[in-house]
């Protein structure tokens, strides 16, 4: 707008008698238009690169602290820390494990792909699809059976279809981690069993989670209550959600973990529609209640 006012005025300036003021005052018109086109050449970039965020501003009306030995919950739209508690501590995950699984598997496999079930060497106190050597199942629904009923068969048949071993599947996942800049993060199984070298903290959870959720076919998966899969020829397997929160009040999500080192561990997904939270709690008592008291804490404490 002001440039547009400057070029009408030289307009109308150029129409005076020729004179040593009139060229004096072109002379300072066009100035001022070229220098004024570099403020808003300048402004054009600066907002280019401007990005505003809804910061939730903290009220510091309650106190909160956690049972975990570890816990995390950030606001996902700006990325601020709404609790923590030795975020940064690496301790075993358990099958919260299954979140960087996936990512492999939809990174590398085409969803309708069919896969043959092979022979694999499941734990009497695995947690479990249902699968059988030979099944023929496809890698959508060998996903709903990793990220919802947790099955360390899902994980194993995934991890030997991509790979063909616990060990090369388990370099992958490292590779990814390394990618997304987990420093404090190191695989080496794909289940989530506990091993030396086998570690990950609340922060590096809290990022795995957001890129994991950022593909909608996993988003919708994770946050179902239960599911019906099927194999090619027509066989069923019964999926409920370990995640006690799924189905409650706004909670859509996202994996659950529990193994005697590991003790109780809980990614989780809060989404009321205006406000998103992922808390990351590891070796808990009582994940589930108290990832519900640290979130009602969180939206009580602070203003979006």
């Amino acid at each position: 707008m002001y440039n547009t006012a400057l070029a009408a005025l030289l307009f109308f300036v150029s129409f005076l008698p020729a004179s040593s003021q009139k060229t004096s005052l072109e002379n300072k018109l066009k100035d001022k238009i070229a220098r004024q086109t570099k403020v808003e050449q300048k402004s054009d970039v600066s907002l280019a690169k401007f990005e505003i965020r809804n910061i939730p501003e903290k009220n510091e009306k309650w106190q909160m602290s956690a049972s975990a030995k570890s816990a995390l919950f950030i606001d996902v739209s700006s990325g601020e820390i709404l609790f923590e508690k030795e975020k940064d501590t690496r301790l075993s995950m358990a099958s919260t494990t299954k979140l960087m699984t996936a990512l492999v598997a939809i990174e590398k496999l085409n969803l309708n792909e069919v896969v043959t079930v092979p022979n694999f060497p499941v734990r009497p106190l695995d947690s479990v699809m249902g699968l059988a050597p030979g099944d023929k199942i496809k890698v959508s629904e060998l996903l709903h059976g990793l990220l919802i009923e947790s099955g360390a068969d899902a994980a194993m048949t995934l991890s030997n279809r991509i790979s063909g071993s616990e060990n090369a599947f388990a370099a992958l996942m490292n590779e990814r981690a390394l990618k997304l800049g987990l420093a404090d993060t190191q695989f080496t199984n794909s289940v989530g069993y506990d091993a030396t070298g086998h570690y990950s903290t609340t922060s590096d959870l809290s990022k795995l989670a957001k890129v994991v959720l950022s593909n909608k076919e996993v988003a919708q998966i994770v946050a179902k209550s239960a599911y019906t899969a099927k194999a090619e020829n027509g066989k069923t397997y019964y999926l409920t959600n370990t995640n006690k929160l799924v189905g409650g009040t706004n909670y859509k999500g996202v994996k659950t973990g529990t193994t005697f080192s590991a003790g109780g561990c809980l990614v989780s997904l809060y989404d009321d529609g205006s406000r998103k939270i992922i808390g990351v709690v590891l070796a808990s008592p009582e994940r589930f209640s108290e990832t519900q008291s640290i979130v009602n804490w969180t939206l009580k404490n602070f203003s979006w």
